[in-house]
This record gives C-alpha cells, structure tokens and sequence, in this order.
C-alpha cells in the first residue's frame, strides 16, 4: 500500500465524505491510452519515440475519460508528480464530471475549506478549473520547504 503523508490522508479522508473516488495514481500513461486518461505534461521516450503523459500540475487533466458518458462522478488521486520540473510525493488531482456550473463551484468551495483546514494541504496553490458539467482541481500536499 502507499503511504501517504499526513496532509494526503486528511485530504483523502474528506474527500470520501464528499463522496469522491479514489483512483490510483499513474505516473505516467501512453498518449494513446484506451481509457482516455491525460495529464498536462507530454515527454518522448528515447528508446522508442512513443509519447507519454505524465503526471503533473495543472487542470488540463482527465483521470476517466471524457467521452465516456458513463463516467460522471467524483474522482480524486494523490500521489507521485512533476511540479515546475521537480519530483514531489503528494501531488493531487481532482476530477468532476456530470455536474452543474453551479454544483462544481460548491464543490471547489466546499474543497476549498477543506485544504485551509488541514496542516501542509494549503501550502500550495490550488489550480482549479471549472466549467459546464466538470470541475479539475490540483494541489501540492506537504510541498517541501524552499
């Protein structure tokens, strides 16, 4: 199991009790992916040429597939990540979908003070995108110290 550092179980605890899902965080997945799955920064691999996005900061992020009409919900994943071209161990990614404009921004609200509450969660600036039926949110937890 990973082990998570005190701001990211606070974290994840919250966000069961708003009725989120965890999902596992992958590192890196092919841009082709069947599921639909992206994240903001794209690398080349050496060996092969195959492109690969891998997990990073930023809400230009699907952690389900957008296409998919199956798939609305609550979904979150906290873990390893690339923040300004640097390795972090908590970083997390927030994905709603299915919802209202107004819905997301309670939910971005309601996250919101959730972050302030808990030591090491807001630390970071949180990266939010909300739009018609979906809302992305992204934080760095415990951020190391400069």
């Amino acid at each position: 199991m990973l082990l998570l550092t005190p701001a990211a179980n606070a974290v994840r605890s919250e966000l069961h009790l708003l009725g989120f899902e965890q999902l596992q965080a992958l590192g890196a997945v092919p841009v082709n992916n069947p599921m639909g799955i992206r994240y903001p920064l794209i690398t080349t691999a050496r060996k092969d040429g195959s492109q690969w996005y891998l997990r990073s900061l930023g809400t230009d992020f699907d952690l389900v597939n957008p296409e998919d009409r199956r798939f609305h919900g609550r979904w979150f994943s906290t873990g390893w990540g690339i923040v300004a071209g640097k390795s972090v161990e908590s970083l997390l990614l927030i994905h709603v979908s299915g919802c209202t404009r107004k819905e997301s921004e309670m939910l971005v609200h309601e996250i919101r003070r959730i972050m302030e509450r808990i030591p090491g969660a807001h630390a970071s600036p949180i990266s939010i995108a909300v739009g018609t039926g979906f809302a992305r949110m992204c934080a760095v937890l415990d951020p190391p110290a400069c």
